[in-house]
């Protein structure tokens, strides 16, 4: 009996090692650390705190997003801290991946990253200090993000596009109106952003390079000009779009094989 109490002994021991040699679960790994912003401004109980890992690995191809966390700020103030989980089947050797970041009040976009935080092929995992600039300053001149890489991270989907020119009308801003600008939430294939007036809704479709927009509206403000205008175009620029490139860092709006918008993403120059 004492020599079959042992030989149970020492498989317990055999199945305990060779267990802990598994690799970890995907609810495991986490990257941690802060979102926060220089300016001296409060954020509202409701403002949205997004931040993103993504795959930047191929030069000629949008960024993979891997993972993501959204959550509102409930009355915390900057820095905010953060935990995303990913997966780490999805990690590969010799890839390149950055988080980026994001604050939002409502469908208004105050702040996001301007350049990209290297992490996991680095080794970094924690302690992440992710610093947002506002959405409408411009990006840093000269310097490129992630190790100088220049190329296209945008994506079409979860990007702050703003409006450069609209049926062949440059898009003016002044202190009295808002950004003319767009993002097309993924989760939910709803479009949202502000024509330079009154705030703008509806919903997309999309299919390969065709996108198609349905149910479109907006808040009923007056405002000076040239808002009202810039409204207006960009609802007429959406309804027509059928087709839709990205270059660069540049978005395209095409009809009829046409380009009836040009937008850029407000992330990288």
């Amino acid at each position: 009996m004492r020599a079959l109490a042992f030989s149970l002994f020492v498989l317990a021991i055999v199945g305990c090692s060779t267990g802990s040699d598994k690799k970890p679960s995907a609810a495991g790994n986490a990257i941690v650390g802060t979102v926060t912003y220089r300016q001296r401004m409060s954020l509202a109980p409701d403002a949205t705190v997004v931040v993103r890992l993504e795959d930047v690995t191929r030069a000629d191809a949008p960024a993979t997003v891997l993972a993501e966390s959204r959550e509102r700020a409930n009355d915390r103030q900057v820095p905010i801290p953060f935990s995303l989980p990913y997966d780490p089947g999805r990690i590969e050797n010799g890839h390149t991946y950055v988080l980026r970041a994001t604050i939002s009040d409502e469908d208004e976009m105050l702040f996001t990253t301007t350049t990209m935080t290297p992490v996991l092929s680095n080794g970094v995992t924690g302690g992440v200090e992710l610093v947002l600039e506002p959405a409408d300053s411009p990006p840093p001149a000269g310097g490129s993000p992630a190790g100088g890489n220049t190329a296209s991270t945008a994506t079409l989907e979860n990007t702050y596009w703003k409006a450069l020119r609209l049926n062949d009308h440059d898009i003016v801003v002044t202190d009295e109106i808002r950004e003319t600008h767009f993002v097309l939430h993924a989760e939910n294939h709803t479009v949202a952003g502000n024509g330079g007036c009154n705030k703008m809704f509806g919903s997309y479709r999309l299919n390969g390079d065709s996108l198609l927009f349905s149910g479109l509206g907006a808040t009923l403000m007056a405002c000076p000009e040239p808002g009202m205008s810039n409204e207006r175009m960009l609802n007429e620029v959406l309804t027509k779009t059928a087709t839709y490139r990205i270059a660069g860092e540049t978005l395209q709006l095409f009809r009829d094989g046409e380009v009836i918008g040009n937008f850029k993403s407000v992330y990288l120059e």
